[in-house]
């Protein structure tokens, strides 16, 4: 099996090693399916519990300052 270069110190990939988006490399009808039934609810699950995470720190910031 091939060895693949790491990340360097920064984190990004290594010389040689290029960006793809995934529709360029993988576009069948299995992809596309797979991201209709999977990605896209999780995707909208993922904004809705971000937004609920904000609302919530809201909520504890005034709870804290109330304290104080």
């Amino acid at each position: 099996m091939k060895e693949w270069p790491g990340f360097n110190d920064n984190g990004d990939l290594p010389p040689g090693i290029h960006r793809a988006v995934l529709t360029v490399v993988w576009n069948d009808p299995v992809r596309r399916r797979f991201e209709k039934e999977y990605w896209m609810p999780l995707e909208r699950q993922v904004q809705a519990t971000q937004r609920e995470m904000e609302r919530l720190a809201r909520v504890i910031s005034q709870a804290r300052r109330s304290v104080k």
